[in-house]
Parts: structure tokens; sequence; C-alpha cells
């Protein structure tokens, strides 16, 4: 059975909405952590940014490392549900965008943010994975795997 040992709070704002947060351990260093959240303007958001924070004693405090925003007026575009994987000393964040706030109603986009030198700088990618919130990047026997809706 699992216990917590304590409970520690990474970030807290009363103007948006913080959601979808997934966290993950660096295989280099067992003491650096990267946590990828969402923050927008609701729950179904016209405005959203992908906030990246890295910790690197253990999760004790976090730091801002960036902040990617799209919204629907200048980008058509907002921010869902990202996931973060670390393959092969990249950091990626995949992340699905929607184009509105009706989901029924949304089209959607899955993207892969790509850092070579850990969440300084992201190259961004458009795939051809359909469908909405995806999951993390899974490398088996040569492939890679990712789970979502559709």
């Amino acid at each position: 059975m699992l216990k917590l040992k304590n409970i520690i709070t990474i970030d807290k704002n009363k103007e948006y909405y913080l959601s979808f947060p997934d966290i993950l351990k660096s295989p280099k260093n067992p003491n650096t952590f990267f946590i990828v959240y969402r923050s927008g303007n609701g729950h179904h958001p016209t405005f959203s940014s992908l906030i990246l924070k890295k910790s690197t004693n253990g999760g004790k405090s976090w730091d801002t490392i960036k902040e990617i925003e799209l919204n629907i007026d200048d980008h058509e575009y907002v921010w869902n549900c990202p996931r973060l994987s670390y393959i092969k000393d990249i950091l990626y964040i995949i992340c699905d965008a929607k184009s509105g706030t009706y989901e029924r109603q949304a089209h959607f986009k899955t993207v892969f943010l790509v850092s070579k030198n850990n969440g300084k700088d992201f190259t961004i990618l458009e795939t051809p994975i359909p469908g909405m919130v995806p999951d993390k990047i899974i490398p088996f026997q040569g492939k890679y795997f990712c789970a979502n809706h559709k």
C-alpha cells in the first residue's frame, strides 16, 4: 500500500484554471523531476498555456522553465491534455490542441514538443495522430506507442 508522506502545492492561481498535470522523474538524476500542466481561462478555455516546471531537489521546490501559449484568437487552437516522456536524452511533451470550447464540435490535432536541452527550448511538430487526450510515448521493441481517445 502506498502512503503519502506529505503534499506539496506546485502552483496556485485563482485567475486561471490549472489542469491535467503529468509528472516525470529524470532518468539521469533521481532528484530531478519535470511536471507539465495546462493553465487556461476555464475548463474549456479560449486562452491556454502549457507550463513546464522542474525540481532538482526531489520535488521540494519547483521552477517554471517554460510557458507555451496557445489561444483561439491568435492560433485558432488551445492546449488540452499534455503528457511527458523522456526518450534517448530527449524530453517530449505530447499534447492535443482543440479548435473550440465545445469538444463535440471542435477539431483536434496532436503535437510533439521536443526539447534536447531539458525544456529550455522546444521544437513543435504536428503529428498525424488523430483524436484527443494522448498518453505518454512508450518505446517498445524499436517502435513507439501512444494511446489516445478517437
